[in-house]
């Protein structure tokens, strides 16, 4: 019986555990996937050096649950596309290279995907596609975090990038929707640059660190819709330039050093934007036909008919902007009576101000609110101020 049981022992020791060894399995080599094929990689790391890690082409392809870890220093994307369609699901990348490229493709979904870089590539770079969607990506440290030149009808929804250059790079693309993206910490959160029906909503662009440091460049942008964003803690909440029917409306643009930048931007309409608490609100250059209204930029105001609106006009005025960028000494007297007077002489021409005619109004609402404790405390110090008081 005793050399029963040592037989059993060293039988149980000496077994393999199945799950340790799936979670440890490490494939080095590249995978090709082809038309109707799917594959699921649960438990297992791929590793590739001078290959891509995976090569996808063809229609109705399905990968899952793959992590990838390339060699360090490779020349190749880890996930390498070519007119494919299809789906990639619980992705998550560690790479010096891109980690997703595809190149003419069609009706592609990508869900649950993480990619991790050193700031040298993109993380999915996007060429030619068309009904592509991205939804639940987090991307961080590299070049540009979604890049997509070219192609149309791009859907993105919850995509993140930190920490990176541009969180989102679109290059000449048409009809993109973007909804509840999140930056922060790169050096602009989204470039739109040669597009045409951009809208992005919901989104969050906050503390983005660069010389530029904006939440927003618009270049050559036709027919982009900004709206619902809270734009934070940037140097330039929304940058446009060359860009033209623009619609910035119901966004939070706050706490930056500039609010809005226009620079030959024209037909734009600026709404209902809560534009408070940034050093400067807006300044505008060679930029015509834009119209302003209901925006909140924390100044005076006076509502005679109830509306919400104030009847005082918002005129911004950028001769005391460029003067305060000039001289850095002068930032800290923003508000201050002698720059509001100089403001005035310095009163900029018509053409080269924007004016928002029915601004945002504040209310001023006095309560009283008080009990017997306190109408008491009130009543002593008025008491003492009458008796204490010095009498001739």
């Amino acid at each position: 019986m005793r050399y029963l049981w040592m037989i059993l022992l060293i039988m149980i020791l000496s077994s393999p555990s199945t799950i340790y060894a799936e979670q440890q399995t490490v494939v080095q080599k590249s995978i090709s996937l082809h038309t109707g094929e799917h594959f699921d990689g649960q438990g297992q790391t791929f590793a590739s050096c001078d290959q891509p890690a995976f090569q996808i082409n063809g229609t109705d392809v399905q990968l899952t649950n793959v992590h990838i870890k390339m060699c360090p220093g490779t020349k190749h994307p880890a996930i390498l596309m070519k007119q494919s369609s299809g789906s990639l699901h619980h992705i998550s990348i560690d790479t010096s290279h891109v980690g997703i490229q595809m190149t003419d493709g069609k009706r592609i979904d990508l869900q649950d995907i993480q990619i991790t870089g050193n700031k040298q590539k993109e993380g999915v770079a996007i060429f030619d596609g068309r009904h592509i969607s991205l939804e639940h990506i987090q991307i961080n440290r590299v070049r540009d975090g979604i890049y997509v030149e070219g192609g149309s009808d791009i859907t993105m929804k919850n995509v993140e990038t930190q920490q990176s250059r541009y969180g989102i790079h679109l290059m000449f693309p048409r009809h993109v929707s973007i909804d509840r993206p999140r930056m922060s910490k790169n050096q602009a959160g989204a470039m739109i640059m040669g597009t045409t029906d951009v809208t992005v909503s919901n989104g969050r662009m906050i503390d983005q660190k660069s010389a530029s440091g904006n939440g927003f460049m618009l270049f050559d942008a036709k027919q982009t819709v900004l709206q619902s964003n809270r734009v934070t803690g940037n140097r330039v909440g929304i940058y446009a330039e060359k860009s033209e029917d623009t619609k910035i409306m119901s966004n939070d643009i706050q706490g930056n050093v500039l609010g809005f930048q226009l620079k030959q931007a024209n037909g734009m309409i600026i709404s209902k934007n809560d534009v408070r608490g940034n050093r400067y609100p807006v300044t505008m250059i060679d930029s015509a036909d834009n119209q302003l209204e209901g925006n909140d930029w924390d100044s005076q105001t006076l509502d005679l008919n109830g509306d919400g609106n104030s009847e005082i006009p918002y005129r911004t005025d950028p001769y005391l902007f460029l003067l305060t960028d000039q001289y850095e000494a002068l930032e800290p007297l923003y508000g201050s009576p002698g720059l509001f007077i100089l403001g005035h002489l310095l009163r900029s021409p018509e053409e080269v101000t924007l004016t928002d005619a029915t601004p945002k109004h504040h209310a001023f609402d006095l309560k009283w609110h008080t009990n017997l404790l306190g109408f008491c405390l009130i009543g002593a110090t008025l008491l003492l101020w009458i008796l204490g008081r010095k009498r001739i």
